[in-house]
């Protein structure tokens, strides 16, 4: 019961930071507890939570949300800037 209120809390949450952003391309959800709960959050109360957004709720459904489920995203991320950050000095 926990879990699913969580979910649901987290869908609100990612619901009211997409629609605040304005974040058409989807809402990537990372962490250690989304991959585990998995389940919970595509069949449970979290979209419901996330879509839930009033005379919005038409736009929200139009969001797809995506959870990473990669161990080492945040090591790919830091790479890829790491990359970057040399490509741009390099042709300075």
């Amino acid at each position: 019961k926990v879990v699913e209120l969580f979910a649901s809390w987290l869908g609100r949450f990612a619901g009211e930071a997409a629609l605040f952003f304005g974040a058409r391309g989807g809402m990537y959800i990372g962490g250690g507890i989304a991959p585990r709960i998995l389940n919970i959050l595509t069949a449970g109360d979290f979209r419901k939570g996330f879509d839930s957004k009033g005379r919005m709720t038409e736009y929200m459904k139009a969001i797809p949300v995506y959870v990473i489920v990669i161990d080492d995203a945040g090591l790919r991320g830091a790479a890829v800037f790491l990359t970057m950050t040399y490509e741009v000095e390099a042709h300075a």
